[in-house]
């Protein structure tokens, strides 16, 4: 298959917070459709100790049991349940809401099946929504010793840093430790940060004999495993003093806010193997003809001076599909290729670049600033770009510039390289009467950082775009909500994110069911994709 006919798939079926369910099956835009038994029998299969499932109306529980013959189904307090979850495989979610009066939380009472010693796995799916910068229990449980000095509580929690807390947009990080009563407090912290509003499955492997902590978000590791020390272990003896989902155990503190699902609690160590097949259970086969397509943000932005013909070159190279550039004009009319508006940053030249001639342009070195075994490099024209990329990737040009569609419908004409070979991204909707005349065959989607103000949830709103020329949009991953992606494929309408470098945000695009990922690191992005999907 040719990548222009790749590129143009038909419009995915999404449906929302809706589960439509078929002959035991349910329909998922990206990947194949997973069955809804599929995700808890891969579960299952591990034998957890305890795993909860918040289907439907119900309080519903697969039986938790332990030597000791225990079963865990835990009282409910304030906790909604018929929630949609991150896809129609995993069913319904649990919903707590810490910032209300009475607040939210699943008592699990004081099982001795959590009273876990040794090897350890904690699974779950979350999707937090509080705004402030406190911790936020996920689950707990605790030990009563014989003296208060005993006392041991086992606790995986949300947690910031003061860095984090000094963000603008604060993102926590994972926890899982003790905290003694004698007060000294034991944790090992997740190398990956998670954003709000955004579904992640985690997993959190305590392996005894090692003595490490490996991290798992969104089937993909998070770092490498993490030593810990004795103080790690639980206490041996004593009777359980209570477990809980949702809060610090028996105490009023670290309410948790936002949806909680398929919590499970395993005995032993789960491999990195076990934990792809839980997450591809809930993703279900991916379907090629539907398939989550890398863009190379700048080139091989990471590697290569951005914007130059070598970064470009890098980036095909690793079979990069789609390769984004930021478009700008010269003094005399000539598309460049520069991110900036200014030259200070990336040559050695300064001042505005529509000040300059092209040929005033070329002397500049964009290269060495980068790395001197780039020195030389230059400013490429869009008829270089177009060249170099003929019939390799498609090109999606961001028009920092404001440049017309019948410049760019010019430099297609002259290099022989039909419309649908790129992808125009303007920032602003009104450009798109004066691109879509001169480029009918070229897709367009809006650049812009979150979703647009005209979009207030108004299905008219994707309607008005389309009639406009748009056939899809390219949004920052932090302001991206998964409504806005399920809304925009149920008009037939493509979703792009950037810039996303990250394994947890990869594998959270295509959960999402993103259609382009636009990445500094398109050859390792393309491996967490095939990690996933292959």
């Amino acid at each position: 298959m040719d990548i222009a006919t790749r590129y143009r798939r038909p419009g995915s079926v999404w449906l929302g917070s809706a589960v439509l369910v078929l002959a035991g099956c349910v329909s998922f835009p990206m990947p194949a459709a997973a069955s809804q038994d599929g995700y808890a029998q891969a579960v299952l299969a591990d034998q957890p100790v305890g795993y909860w499932r918040f289907e439907d109306d119900a309080e519903s529980t697969v039986a938790v049991s332990s030597a000791a013959g225990d079963e865990v189904n835990g009282a409910y307090h304030n906790v909604t349940l018929g929630n949609p979850s991150a896809t129609p495989a995993l069913g319904s979610a649990a919903g707590f809401t810490a910032d209300t009066e009475d607040k939210s939380y699943i008592d699990l009472g004081s099982p001795k099946a959590l009273m876990l010693r040794g090897d350890l796995t904690i699974e779950w799916w979350q999707y937090a929504t509080h705004n402030d910068t406190e911790a936020r229990s996920i689950i707990c449980w605790a030990r009563s010793g014989e003296k208060p000095g005993d006392n041991v509580l086992y606790e995986m929690m949300l947690r910031y840093t003061s860095e984090q807390k000094a963000e603008k947009y604060p993102r926590p990080q994972l926890a899982l430790g003790h905290e003694y009563g004698s007060g000294v407090n034991v944790r090992i912290y997740s190398q990956a940060v998670t954003h709000p509003h955004k579904w992640y499955h985690v997993v959190a492997v305590r392996d005894a004999q090692a003595k490490t902590i490996q991290y798992y978000i969104n089937g993909l590791p998070s770092g490498g495993p993490q030593s810990y020390s004795t103080q790690h272990d639980n206490a041996q003896g004593g009777e359980s003093a209570g477990a809980a989902i949702g809060r610090l155990g028996q105490f009023d503190r670290r309410y948790f806010k936002g949806m909680l699902d398929e919590v499970a609690i395993y005995d032993h160590t789960l491999s990195g193997e076990r934990v792809m097949a839980h997450y591809r259970a809930a993703l279900g086969a991916a379907d090629e003809s539907n398939r989550v397509q890398v863009v190379g943000h700048r080139g091989n932005n990471r590697f290569a001076p951005e914007n130059t013909l070598v970064s470009y070159e890098q980036a095909i190279q690793v079979q990069t599909p789609i390769v984004e550039m930021d478009l700008h004009r010269s003094k005399d009319g000539v598309i460049v290729l520069l991110h900036d508006d200014t030259l200070d940053r990336t040559t050695n030249g300064s001042g505005y670049v529509k000040d300059k001639t092209v040929a005033e342009l070329k002397t500049l070195d964009a290269g060495l600033w980068k790395n001197p075994k780039y020195a030389g490099e230059t400013i490429p024209t869009l008829q270089e770009i177009f060249e170099l990329c003929k019939g390799r990737a498609i090109m999606m040009l961001d028009l920092k510039d404001p440049v017309r569609g019948d410049e760019i419908a010019d430099v297609l004409a002259s290099t022989g390289i039909s419309q649908d070979q790129i992808i125009v991204a303007p920032w602003k909707a009104d450009q798109a009467a004066g691109l879509r005349p001169y480029l009918p065959d070229a897709p367009m989607v809006l650049l812009h950082s979150k979703p647009p103000s005209a979009y207030t949830g108004d299905d008219s709103f994707f309607e008005d775009m389309k009639a406009m020329g748009f056939s899809g949009f390219s949004l920052k991953w932090m302001h991206l909500p998964k409504t806005f992606v399920d809304a925009a494929h149920r008009h037939g309408m493509k979703v792009h994110t950037w810039t996303i470098n990250d394994p947890e945000d990869i594998s959270g695009a295509i959960l999402m069911g993103i259609d382009g990922i636009i990445t500094d690191v398109p050859e390792a992005a393309s491996e967490y994709v095939a990690q996933i999907l292959d």
